[in-house]
């Protein structure tokens, strides 16, 4: 069975479709308890990957000779992508639709990097953002890829509107920070250069009853690589993957046990490396829920942490997470569904 059929199929016993396989929580709170989230059913998480994975196959300029099996140097795709619900659904897009599929952190990565790792490596699509937030700061990631990709006429951007207002719709009278959509940025889009997410995902239609499979890649294929902040790449073979997302599996299985209501795991990382890749992905590979928070963990303070937790019921979590100041803030809010905590960090926090 393919990563694709063991991440999202739709078997009754283990997934079912209106089951949630994917929380997104955003960067914005206030006050009033206004919160920025989505939840989205296995179904749709089905429906998105197969969308996607079939939009990395649309004809660019120049043309295309299209991906043929198992190919000496396959097609790429770079990811640029903050921690948005689109970030694993693409991921696991990529795999399928049989691209190899670098990633970069666009809150790290500086425009000279950038633009080198896409001279080296020559992507057919570059998939980003407009823009996103990180507390109360607004990064405007197209108007910084403009100026690089301007010059590079083979590299097309798949572009997310995740931040801007659509076209026409007038603006508060009041702005608020860290909130979407923000008036103070647009998304300009080039003919023949730029695509926009909703309008490509719109013009796309997947059958009811999935007849397409997987790409068939070998063992030792390399299927993502890893980029960091200097430009240095890690390469990650099909192999490498699978192998240590069946030990993390059989760990996580051991650690959880007989326990029936370990259903939804919070993933703190990017997905920068290997094991933060497999953190990401696991959840999906053992047919629980996906839950992703896109801000700083201390806005507007370290009580935020604790509050995604209470309010979306997570049971798990997953990663590192960086220092967390003030960590008392974490008594804020009760957090009697947490089972397990995958973070020495925050389990300290936690048992304190």
């Amino acid at each position: 069975m393919s990563l694709f059929k063991k991440c999202v199929d739709l078997n009754p016993n283990f997934r079912k479709p209106l089951d949630i396989g994917l929380i997104w929580e955003g960067n914005y709170w206030d006050d009033q308890d206004v919160h920025d989230c989505c939840d989205v059913d296995w179904d749709t998480v089905d429906i998105l990957v197969r969308k996607i994975s079939k939009s990395l196959h649309l004809q660019t300029a120049p043309e295309e000779s299209g991906n043929s099996e198992n190919p000496k140097n396959p097609q790429k795709i770079l990811i640029f992508l903050p921690k948005i619900l689109q970030l694993p659904l693409t991921i696991l897009a990529g795999y399928h639709a049989g691209f190899q599929v670098s990633i970069m952190n666009p809150l790290t990565t500086k425009s000279k990097i950038l633009k080198s790792v896409i001279l080296a490596e020559n992507p057919k699509f570059l998939i980003s953002v407009d823009a996103f937030w990180q507390a109360q700061e607004l990064i405007e990631v197209k108007n910084a890829i403009e100026p690089i990709i301007s010059s590079i006429s083979s590299t097309q951007l798949l572009i997310i509107r995740h931040v801007s207002p659509n076209p026409g719709v007038p603006p508060p009278k009041k702005h608020f920070p860290a909130r979407r959509p923000s008036y103070r940025t647009q998304l300009d889009l080039h003919d023949g250069r730029d695509w926009e997410w909703s309008t490509v995902m719109a013009g796309i239609t997947v059958a009811k009853v999935p007849e397409d499979s997987s790409f068939a890649w070998k063992d030792d294929d390399v299927i993502f690589t890893f980029i960091n902040e200097n430009g240095k790449s890690h390469p990650v073979s099909h192999t490498e993957l699978l192998d240590a997302l069946e030990a993390r599996k059989v760990g996580l299985e051991a650690k959880i046990g007989n326990n029936n209501h370990v259903e939804n795991f919070l993933v703190l990382d990017f997905p920068e490396n290997l094991n933060s890749l497999v953190d990401l992905l696991i959840p999906w590979y053992m047919g629980k829920t996906l839950t992703l928070y896109e801000g700083p963990p201390n806005y507007p303070d370290s009580s935020r942490l604790a509050q995604i937790i209470s309010k979306h019921n997570v049971n798990m979590v997953l990663g590192e997470s960086s220092p967390i100041p003030n960590p008392e803030y974490l008594k804020f809010f009760k957090v009697p569904s947490l089972k397990f905590i995958e973070s020495p960090q925050l389990s300290n926090y936690f048992k304190s």
